[in-house]
């Protein structure tokens, strides 16, 4: 878990899977974590990466990239040159790095291969006993950040990711629960988020987190 308000996960070419707290703090129910995790596990299984790295080999063959880049690259998927992330030990900057690193490279998945993960976190859902419209919610609530902030754009600037609207419609619908007992486990995030909201003089976002805290007796 990361120290990021920002709502959003990430897997990487060595299997160490990220979630910022940003997206722990606006998920509401343990589906939404399961649908998460369905969703980045399969970029892995499915090896994404690999697919990916494929036509970096392709570039590096027209010259059109250097063999240092293309030798970093091997070594981030076969795990030789890890830069210091691991599935245990992570640092924001080392993940900031690593993203920073697997984006200019051309790593970066597309948007088949996210709607493909979306489809896999729905279809896993209901065989693993959780709600199938859970990645829909998800869905719909990391938009939702993005309309907040009035910066739809940044969700879109990598294009790397389908339209917002196009993934929920795909996916199910989404709902309105709340778990108390999942979000009091949640209870860091939350407080983590509000905290950084606060400080960006966002006071009734970080006041409804607040009081989340405080009406699932984590907090007063």
């Amino acid at each position: 878990v990361v120290k990021d308000d920002e709502p959003n996960a990430g897997i990487y070419p060595n299997g160490a899977l990220v979630i910022n707290a940003g997206m722990l703090a606006r998920i509401n129910t343990e589906d939404e974590l399961v649908a998460l995790l369905c969703h980045e596990a399969n970029h892995f299984i499915c090896n994404h990466y690999l697919e990916n790295m494929a036509k970096i080999q392709k570039r590096e063959i027209a010259g059109v990239i250097g063999s240092a880049v293309l030798g970093t690259a091997a070594g981030i998927l076969t795990g030789s040159a890890s830069l210091g992330l691991s599935a245990t030990s992570l640092s924001m900057s080392v993940a900031n790095d690593l993203n920073a690193l697997v984006t200019a490279m051309g790593l970066s998945f597309n948007q088949s291969q996210e709607k493909e993960s979306d489809q896999a976190a729905v279809d896993l859902l209901p065989l693993l006993g959780y709600d199938r419209n859970a990645m829909a919610t998800c869905i719909q609530k990391i938009g939702n950040y993005y309309m907040e902030e009035g910066n739809l754009t940044a969700y879109y600037k990598s294009g790397n990711h389908p339209k917002i609207e196009d993934r929920i419609a795909a996916t199910g619908i989404p709902y309105d629960r709340r778990d108390a007992g999942f979000e009091k486990k949640m209870a860091p995030c939350i407080s983590f988020v509000a905290q950084v909201l606060y400080g960006k003089g966002r006071y009734t976002q970080a006041l409804e987190l607040a009081d989340r805290n405080i009406s699932n007796g984590a907090g007063r």
